[in-house]
């Protein structure tokens, strides 16, 4: 048997607080993610020096080491997963508690990496509302193990050299193929599991090198500079930066560098890491991964308002005493086999376990979400999450410009060509309504063209996985627009903020928004308006060469919390809120892309149709109207508001007509 050392449970200790600070939104923790990276090592060290001794002595056996598994991993875990189906069950929307079965689903098959690779990134909006998101390394570690000990079975009489040098050829793969994937699909390739591999591989690797003879100064310096690794990634990596790829080798070789100078006596680091209040928290190290995201989801959604740093201090200790009860109570007699102390039982229990957590969650997500919980008048202000535009009649993909695009015709049902073009993103898209119903009383035929996430500017797109193809989708856009010699107006409709200022609105989870041009990969705040400008005036003039009148509608306000989801809750919970952003914040956001707008309109290039009067007073711009939301989430509005705002576009149009 393995002997105890009270560092590695340290070092438990310095994995899971990081990860929770950085959840927590702590400065200074900007890294914190890293976290995870260290349990893979250590975890890949345990376990391979459990196994690796057992096959020398010909005790190991398969059965057994899933019984440890099963007692480790099962009982805590199946504690939270229940706790989260309860209270989800309480605070969650209809839609929402769907989505937390299909989550529930598969954490419990320990599938939950492969699912969320389908899905959402590890950083982005979604996510932080997914109240089993974390369980994705449990999957990994899961999925790896069902591999690995076969593996290690095989190879085991070759000796520890050998060995060495087959685990360390595959971690090396693995690695060399997380550097590649982290860069072409940095979202998706966070989640996958052949990409991690190389990180628990450390960890095994480390039971096949040779003790040596290191000076205790020595074994101090590699000591302290894997400390200082590990302190580097979690102080200076952010969400931004391109992870696991070469990034994950700091936490990585880090944790392997303080185990492996861990086994000499007289280590600063070591005797750091066994304090008994450091260990403590290591040997709740689980249980405190397991509660800590579910408890700040819940608390979120509940207060709906942001945390505030009382609410932290109740969260720390809510978090701490469940975690301490979990481990108390359910995680270490499993363990230690004071509960179900037979193989075969446990075994039995854990397979029941799988099939009723299973069934519970199919049946979450096949009735939708229980909405029988909810009264109908909640549903109906959730259900506004749904008013979006009838995109069905539309072109879409390749039919229309390339990938997500469409082409959809609007107005007037007649055999003339389309005279009036609305070129946007999503928002472009979320006023299809109104120009639609403006088009058909002026008797006006147009198009919608465009796509989710693209700025509909020439030679501008954003940094981020799956935008690479927007320049080629506005180009092709423009050329459609030169082959149509019909139209005689074309509207710009974008979430221009975003774009421009590549910070999301105060509140608004998900990524900053980086701009890029085809001839850069350069990105900053700084180059976004540089990009913005530049694009936007290319494409004004570009548009005025062809002879078509230019419009450019300005943004709505944006709220920065998804509005039918926190309405419909407040109204669920039965308390107040007000999430109407100021006006004077709403300007502020709109600055920038004002100036270039009026800079445009003093040239000649551009006519702006302002929207702040149709949502603002004097000092804070409308959420709801008629206590119903005019928001479909936190910034695109409802397909309902669309249409009662398209008279902002009559008299522009009508006027263009006239002038062409």
């Amino acid at each position: 048997m393995l002997r105890y050392r009270p560092d590695i449970d340290g070092l438990r200790a310095l994995a899971v607080v990081p990860v929770i600070l950085f959840h927590s939104s702590i400065q200074g923790f900007s890294g914190g993610y890293v976290g995870v990276d260290i349990f893979f090592v250590i975890s890949g060290f345990l376990i391979t020096s459990i196994i690796y001794a057992e096959m020398e002595k010909g005790e190991f056996s398969i059965l057994t080491f899933y019984e440890r598994r099963v007692r480790r991993i099962f009982p805590a875990l199946f504690t939270v997963i229940a706790l989260t189906l309860v209270a989800g069950y309480l605070i969650l929307l209809p839609n929402e508690y769907e989505n937390l079965g299909k989550n529930a689903l598969s954490a419990t098959l320990f599938s939950s990496n492969l699912y969320l690779m389908t899905e959402i990134g590890y950083f982005a909006a979604p996510a932080e509302t997914n109240a089993l998101l974390h369980t994705w390394s449990l999957a990994v570690e899961e999925q790896f193990y069902i591999f690995f000990p076969p593996l290690l079975l095989v190879i085991c009489s070759l000796g520890r050299k050998r060995i060495f040098l087959l685990l360390a050829s595959i971690a090396l793969s693995s690695l060399v193929l997380g550097v590649v994937l982290t860069k072409s699909h940095p979202e998706s390739s966070f989640f996958f599991t052949p990409i991690r591999i190389w990180e628990l591989m450390i960890g095994s690797i480390l039971v096949f090198i040779p003790r040596g003879e290191l000076s205790r100064p020595t074994a101090n310096i590699i000591s302290l500079g894997g400390l200082s690794l590990i302190a580097l990634s979690i102080i200076t990596f952010t969400p931004a930066t391109p992870f696991p790829g070469y990034a994950a080798l700091a936490p990585c070789v880090g944790t392997a560098l303080i185990i492996y100078a861990g086994q000499y006596e007289g280590i600063y680091v070591s005797r750091l890491l066994s304090l008994s209040p450091v260990n403590f928290i290591g040997k709740l190290s689980y249980s405190l991964y397991l509660f800590h995201w579910p408890v700040l989801v819940f608390l979120k959604l509940y207060i709906i308002t942001p945390i505030t740093d009382l609410h932290l201090a109740f969260y720390f200790a809510l978090v701490f005493s469940l975690s301490y009860l979990n481990w108390r109570y359910i995680e270490t007699p499993f363990r230690k086999k004071k509960l179900l102390s037979k193989r075969t039982p446990t075994l039995i229990t854990s397979a029941a376990t799988l099939s009723l957590f299973s069934i519970i969650s199919f049946i979450t997500i096949t009735s939708q979400g229980l909405p029988s919980r909810v009264d109908e008048k909640i549903s109906v202000i959730a259900d506004a999450a749904n008013d979006k535009p009838d995109l069905s009649a539309c072109l879409k993909d390749n039919q229309a410009f390339g990938s997500h695009s469409h082409l959809c015709s609007l107005g007037a049902d007649s055999n003339n060509d389309a005279s009036v073009l609305l070129w946007g993103d999503s928002h472009g898209e979320a006023l299809m309504p109104a120009l639609d119903k403006a088009l058909s009383k002026l008797a006006l035929k147009g198009e919608f063209v465009g796509r989710g996430g693209c700025i509909p500017l020439l030679d501008a797109y954003q940094s981020a996985e799956g935008f690479s193809e927007c320049p080629q989708i506005n180009e092709a856009i423009f050329s459609h627009i030169e082959n149509m010699p019909k139209v005689k107006t074309v509207i710009l409709a974008s979430r221009w903020s975003l774009y421009a200022n590549g910070l999301r609105y105060e509140h608004e989870h998900g990524s900053t928004v980086y701009l890029r041009t085809s001839d850069t990969a350069h990105t900053s705040l700084e180059h976004n308006r540089e990009v913005f400008r530049s694009s936007f005036f290319k494409t004004l003039n570009k548009l005025r060469a062809k002879g078509v009148k230019v419009f450019v509608v300005e943004q709505v306000p944006e709220i920065g919390f998804d509005v039918p989801e926190n309405i419909a809750r407040s109204k669920l919970l039965n308390v107040d809120i007000n999430i109407e952003p100021k006006v004077d914040d709403y300007n502020r956001r709109q600055e920038f892309a004002r100036e270039i707008f009026n800079e445009a309109k003093t040239n000649g290039l551009v006519n702006v149709i302002a929207v702040q009067p149709l949502f603002c007073d004097e000092f804070s711009c409308a959420a709801t109207k008629d206590d119903k939301p005019i928001y479909r989430d936190g910034n695109h509005i409802t397909r309902t508001m669309s249409e009662n705002i398209a008279y902002i576009f009559i008299k522009p149009l009508s006027a263009a007509e006239s002038y062409n």
